[in-house]
């Protein structure tokens, strides 16, 4: 029920944005807010292909260009290294000023635009999220409503209800087409409403929203993490649907089961979109779902059973790391829609756990981190307790 919620909260969310007045709520949108820092980086090269022909006129043309989109682009740069904020605002200033008393500041220049070069290149450079954050997402959202649907049919069969396994198919089949429609709808949406710094905000907001998913399916797979747990919750849900006396009432189940996950899967990857690259998130998702074929080929042809308790405690770790990382990357968002503020903090930026060096972003991760030190400790405590209770 609260996975379900927190997905219509972020549908509700993405609505909003597309009524609301934009220009009375966002800065003013202009062409330099459509660019990337890659097309910076692009400017910068002809700017020093033209100082390097000695062409004062086409290189204040690039570096003109340079100074127009810098604004839209200096809020991501400055919140992921400040030094490297600074030093292109600097070098950006003594480039400018050599130009204007071209030619004899051309070399003053040729050295600006060389260090803005190689300041700028690592950003064009970075991608948050990779293939394997993208892969870790389908596979894992995947397995969940494989095991479901292969549970509930191995519950058909053991309570002599085979004929009834083509609703289940129909259901889970239903599902993936819905997951498909969704997707469409929430990134039109999404397109519609990225307009200026309300893309960032979007993005922020749906990457607390996924962390938050996240973490509750991390407390829901512990709660399952044992055989008998998993068997009873299939077991009451099946039974419940079987008492009713319609097999409709199975094929909704599987309808469900499948269609939660697909929509999460959505809301995740709409969290990451704009931080991976499209090479990256397409391998990340072939490989995912060559690996659920794999998997699903192994349960339903071959009969192969899953150690659950291995399962569910090693995908509970995988989320918790996509939780981490998305709360560091939509805090990350929001500071550079102007939302939070910016404080430097003394650490590296590290993109594959979505760490960036200010207090804002640091400071929640610490919290997560030591919180899950601590579930571990209350978790082996309480295996202990309940091993030492256990008659001999």
């Amino acid at each position: 029920m609260v996975r379900r919620t927190l997905t219509l909260v972020v549908v509700a969310l993405f609505a909003l944005f597309v009524a609301r007045p934009v220009a009375a709520q966002t800065p003013p949108v202009t062409p330099a807010q459509t660019v990337t820092l890659g097309d910076m980086a692009n400017e910068l090269e002809a700017a020093a292909s033209a100082l390097a022909a000695g062409d004062a006129s086409a290189a204040a043309t690039s570096l003109e260009a340079v100074n127009t989109t810098w604004p839209a682009l200096e809020g991501d740069v400055a919140t992921s290294n400040p030094a490297a904020y600074t030093a292109i605002e600097i070098d950006l200033g003594v480039a400018t000023a050599a130009l204007h008393a071209a030619p004899a500041k051309l070399d003053v220049a040729r050295a600006a635009v060389d260090r803005l070069r190689a300041t700028v290149a690592p950003f064009v450079e970075i991608a948050t999220y990779t293939a394997f954050d993208a892969a870790a997402i389908l596979l894992r959202e995947g397995l969940e409503a494989l095991l479901i649907i292969v549970a509930l049919l191995a519950f058909l069969r053991r309570s002599g209800n085979s004929d009834k396994r083509g609703w289940i198919w129909a259901g889970g089949a239903v599902g993936i087409l819905a997951s498909v429609l969704a997707a469409f709808a929430l990134q039109a949406l999404f397109s519609a409403a990225s307009a200026g710094y309300s893309r960032e905000i979007i993005e922020g907001a749906t990457g607390l929203l996924a962390a938050a998913m996240l973490f509750y399916v991390a407390y829901w797979l512990h709660s399952k993490a044992n055989l008998g747990a998993w068997q009873q919750f299939i077991d009451q849900r099946t039974g419940q649907a079987l008492a009713s006396g319609s097999v409709f009432g199975l094929a909704l189940l599987a309808f469900l089961a499948v269609f939660r996950e697909g929509a999460e899967t959505v809301v995740f990857y709409l969290g990451m979109a704009a931080s991976i690259s499209l090479n990256e998130l397409l391998a990340g998702f072939a490989l995912g779902a060559v690996a659920l074929v794999v998997i699903a080929v192994l349960l339903l042809v071959f009969s192969v059973r899953l150690p659950l308790g291995l399962f569910f405690r090693v995908a509970g770790l995988l989320v918790y790391y996509l939780g981490f990382k998305f709360v560091g990357t939509g805090l990350h968002a929001l500071q550079v829609a102007g939302v939070f503020p910016s404080s430097p903090a003394p650490v590296p930026s590290i993109a594959f756990f979505g760490i960036y060096p200010t207090w804002e972003t640091l400071l929640p991760q610490l919290v997560l981190f030591l919180a899950a030190i601590a579930a571990l400790f209350y978790l082996r405590a309480r295996e202990q307790r309940d091993l030492a209770a256990q008659p001999a």
